[in-house]
């Protein structure tokens, strides 16, 4: 897949150490999950991305990284913390879009806002 894949909220690997890891971290976030008191399932609508040009950077530096045409104002990081623990915390940040260019494509600009999500809950 590229890297301009732009149709779903990306989940980024920017810690590149253990592609093990990596693969089972996709299947968790894959995996169906259930509304408690309920049968109905639901699915991660999400785009994987493993782009080298991505690994290794902090939040900020991935911001900058991002193709212009990136609709969403958020996106979820599997940075090397989220390999240190059996949980397997995934970053998600949120940003503020400040600027829209003459393509639609959108600047990322403004306060980060971040916090873990184990697999499960990334809906």
């Amino acid at each position: 897949m590229t890297a301009e894949t732009v149709d779903a909220p990306w989940v980024v690997r920017t810690d590149i150490a253990n592609t093990t890891a990596w693969n089972a971290l996709k299947q968790a976030i894959s995996a169906p999950q259930k509304e408690p008191g309920s049968d109905l399932e639901f699915l991660a609508n999400v785009r994987y991305v493993e782009d080298p040009k991505y690994g290794g950077l902090n939040p900020d530096a991935l911001l900058s990284e991002l193709p212009a045409n990136y609709p969403f104002d958020f996106l979820f990081v599997a940075d090397a913390e989220t390999f240190r623990t059996p949980e397997r915390p995934i970053l998600v940040v949120g940003f503020e879009s400040d600027e829209t260019d003459s393509d639609g494509g959108k600047h990322k600009r403004g306060e980060l806002k971040t916090f873990r999500a184990i697999p499960a809950t990334i809906q």
